[in-house]
């Protein structure tokens, strides 16, 4: 541990729970200051397994109202571990009200100079097989190419994918995977992470040459991690170049002293039940260290497909039965 720390392993964290019940919920607390707090051009990515809190819904709104490019993902019926009837319908009800929100504040949010982006995570690529999650994602930027602009990435982002793409072919890459007979099928969407960043410091970091340099090495590390799961524990390599990274933009960061950058990851979800009710945990992490998983919401971005109506909506996450529908909002507390 001395070593790491005299070595600059140095990252700024807090740990918040949710007590059960009628206790204190520091993490509710702490995400409700995240999402109303951040000033405008704030870019914040919203992922979540189980999305169906019109309290986060409507603070995001508010958001950008405010001028932040807020970005808000759940899965598709094929990619969710939790694809209960009725939890999906809420699900769905929720995006519909974004999706409007969007619609009828569209000359508001944009005078404001902010976005709402409202998606359902469509990945196809088997989870572990690093060469079509890339190949997958390189495509998905060219068919929105907004995502370059709004996620601000490097100039030859897709360049640099279809190009590693390239070389683990011909280098003959096959995945291998540590548990044998896992389920088949689409991946699942499982996390509960947030990403919030300022998106001017953003965008002047993708101008440096040394950041796509940084992504190609994460690619390049997944790769190797997921055809040798063995070599994980022996990857001294990543973490030096990590490092190196990380000096690098504390002294870019200098610059611009007022820029958020956070992260928080736990137990809690989107949901009711998580926000006032359960016992939870989140750990946020803030400052520059943040940027480290800045590939991981890059490739979550990219998996996701960015809606432009309700009948995509309909389409991804298909409620047959009205049934469905009136459960779920009886049961909104729960869910």
């Amino acid at each position: 541990m001395a070593e790491r720390l005299a070595a600059g392993y140095q990252a700024r964290g807090l740990n918040l729970h949710n007590e059960v019940g009628f206790g204190a919920k520091e993490a509710t607390l702490a995400q409700a200051l995240l999402y109303t707090l951040s000033p405008p051009d704030t870019l914040l990515v919203s992922p979540d397994s189980i999305w169906t809190s019109p309290l986060w819904a409507g603070q995001l709104v508010g958001a950008a109202l405010r001028g932040c490019h807020v970005f808000v993902i759940a899965p598709s019926l094929g990619n969710a571990p939790a694809a209960g009837s009725p939890l999906m319908a809420r699900t769905r009800e929720i995006f519909a009200r974004l999706l409007e929100s969007r619609s009828g504040l569209a000359p508001e949010i944009q005078a404001a100079g902010g976005h709402l982006r409202v998606g359902l995570y469509t990945r196809l690529a088997p989870s572990g097989d690093t060469l079509a999650k890339v190949r997958e994602a390189a495509e998905a930027i060219r068919r929105q190419p907004f995502l370059q602009e709004e996620f601000p990435m490097p100039r030859g982002t897709v360049e640099l994918l279809e190009q590693e793409a390239a070389r683990m072919e011909a280098q003959g890459y096959a995945p291998r995977f540590l548990a044998e007979r896992t389920r088949e099928g689409r991946p699942k969407l499982h996390r509960k992470t947030q990403f919030i960043a300022t998106r001017r410091v953003m965008r002047a970091l993708a101008e440096e040459p040394w950041t796509l340099e940084a992504l190609r090495r994460q690619v390049v590390a997944r790769a190797e991690a997921t055809s040798d799961p063995d070599g994980l524990f022996e990857a001294e390599e990543p973490l030096g170049f990590g490092m190196d990274l990380m000096r690098r933009l504390e002294s870019s960061l200098a610059t611009w002293p007022d820029a958020l950058f956070y992260l928080s990851g736990g137990s809690k979800n989107q949901d009711p039940r998580g926000a006032s009710l359960d016992g939870e945990t989140t750990y946020v992490v803030a400052g520059r260290w943040t940027l480290y998983l800045y590939s991981d919401f890059l490739f979550l971005v990219a998996a996701t497909t960015w809606l432009q109506d309700e009948s995509q909506l309909a389409e991804l996450i298909p409620v047959k039965k009205e049934r469905h529908r009136k459960l779920g909002r009886f049961m909104e507390k729960i869910l």
